[in-house]
C-alpha cells in the first residue's frame, strides 16, 4: 500500500523546519536578559556557630559594556537580588557579596562599568562585606620589563586597566584580593568569629602553572623558599578553626580538582571554593562545553568533594559576545547569581 502524503503535511513539515532555527535564535538572543538568582543551601559539618545562616551572594562574569543586557537591566538585577535575600529570610548585613572576576570586556567600557557600580551601590543596602578578585578581562595584558645584567629578571607591572578596575570596585566598598601572586589571607569578621578568605590571581594572565614551582621572579627569595607551589601556599594559609573561602576566576587554572579531591576526604576544616569564567558553557549543549576545552570537569553549579569541601562555579551574570555572530547569545544556560546560605550539622 502506497503511503499518501498530503500537500498540507508537506507544507506543515516545511514550516516547522524553517521555524525551528528562528525559535532557537530568538531564544538564544533573549536569554542573556533572563536573569535569575538561585538559592542554594550549603550544609557543612561542624560549621562555627557564628556562621550559621550566613549568606554569600556569588556573582561572576558581569561583562558590563555599553548596551549589554547587564548594563541595560541593572535596576532589575538589584531588585531581583534584594527579593532573593528577603525570600531566604536574610538581612543584607548577613550577606557577603563575592565576585569572581571579569567585570567588563573592553578597555573603553570602564566608564559604563563605573556608572553600573555607582547605581547599584545606591540601590542596594549595606552588605556584610564585598570581596572580589580580578579575571582575565580585568588585567588586559601585563607589561613585562626585562632587565639586563647579572641579576636579570622579569618584572610584572599593573596595567591601567587593572588599576582602574580595582579602583572602581574599591570605590564601591569592595576588598580586592589576588591582584598579584602573593596569597594574603583576608579575615572577614562575622559576629564573634571570622571567615578566612583567600583570593587567587588569574592563572592565564600571570602564566602560572599552579601545579609546579613558581618562577623565582614572582616571589621574594624568602617567600620562594617558604612556599614552592601555590597549592602548598594555600594549604599553609588554611585555617582549621573556621570556614576557608577560596575565590578565583578560573577553577581549571589551579588544577584544583585534583588538589581538592586529595584533601577532601580527610581535611579537618570546611572549604568553599567560588569560581566563574566558564559561563556554564554559555549553552546547555554538552558537546559544545567539551569543545571549549576546559581543564576542569566542574563547569557549573555546586559540587561537594568529600564531607566538608564544596566548589561553586557560576554561569555568570553577563554574557560575552560570540566571536562569529558578534552577538551575546545563551541557550539553556540563563545568566545567574547565586545566594549560598550556610548551615551546620552537629
Amino acid at each position: 500500500m502506497a503511503l499518501e502524503i498530503s500537500r498540507r503535511t508537506v507544507l506543515s513539515a516545511g514550516a516547522m523546519t524553517l521555524a525551528t532555527p528562528t525559535i532557537i535564535g530568538v531564544k538564544a538572543l533573549s536569554e542573556p536578559s533572563d536573569f535569575r538568582v538561585n538559592h542554594e543551601p550549603v550544609i557543612f559539618p561542624k560549621l562555627p556557630r557564628c556562621l550559621e545562616g550566613m549568606g554569600i551572594l556569588h556573582e561572576s562574569d558581569l561583562h558590563v559594556d555599553p548596551g549589554s543586557p547587564v548594563y541595560n537591566h541593572r535596576g532589575r538585577i538589584s531588585a531581583l537580588t534584594s527579593d532573593a535575600i528577603a525570600d531566604a529570610g536574610l538581612k543584607p548585613e548577613e550577606v557577603c557579596v563575592v565576585n569572581s572576576g571579569d567585570y567588563y570586556t573592553k578597555r573603553e567600557s570602564a566608564r559604563a562599568f563605573e556608572v553600573f557600580m555607582k547605581e547599584r551601590r545606591k540601590q542596594e543596602e549595606d552588605y556584610l562585606a564585598r570581596v572580589g578578585v580580578l579575571g582575565n578581562h580585568d588585567y588586559e595584558r601585563l607589561k613585562r620589563i626585562k632587565q639586563t645584567g647579572p641579576n636579570s629578571r622579569v618584572e610584572y607591572h599593573k596595567t591601567s586597566v587593572q588599576e582602574r578596575t580595582a579602583g572602581i570596585l574599591e570605590a564601591s566598598d569592595y576588598k580586592i584580593l589576588g591582584s598579584d601572586v602573593r596569597i594574603k589571607p583576608y579575615r572577614l569578621p562575622v559576629g564573634d568569629g571570622e571567615v578566612n578568605v583567600l583570593g587567587l590571581p588569574d592563572f592565564t594572565t600571570f602564566r602560572l602553572d599552579y601545579d609546579r614551582r613558581f618562577a623565582r621572579h614572582y616571589l621574594d627569595p624568602e617567600e620562594y623558599e617558604r612556599y614552592s607551589t601555590v597549592q602548598e601556599s594555600l594549604t599553609q594559609h588554611l585555617d582549621p578553626e573556621t570556614l576557608n573561602l577560596i575565590i578565583m576566576h578560573d577553577l581549571s587554572g589551579l588544577e584544583i580538582d585534583g588538589w581538592l579531591r586529595r584533601i577532601a576526604d580527610h581535611n579537618k576544616f570546611p572549604i568553599l571554593v567560588l569560581s566563574g569564567h566558564t559561563h556554564g558553557g554559555q549553552t546547555s549543549l554538552h558537546w559544545l562545553q567539551k569543545k571549549k576545552g576546559y581543564k576542569s570537569d566542574i563547569i557549573h553549579g555546586l559540587h561537594q568533594l568529600g564531607e566538608k569541601t564544596f566548589v561553586h562555579v557560576s554561569a555568570g551574570l553577563g554574557t560575552s559576545e560570540n566571536v562569529w555572530l558578534g552577538e551575546r547569545v545563551r541557550f539553556g544556560q540563563k545568566p545567574e547569581s547565586s545566594l549560598l546560605t550556610f548551615h551546620g550539622v552537629s
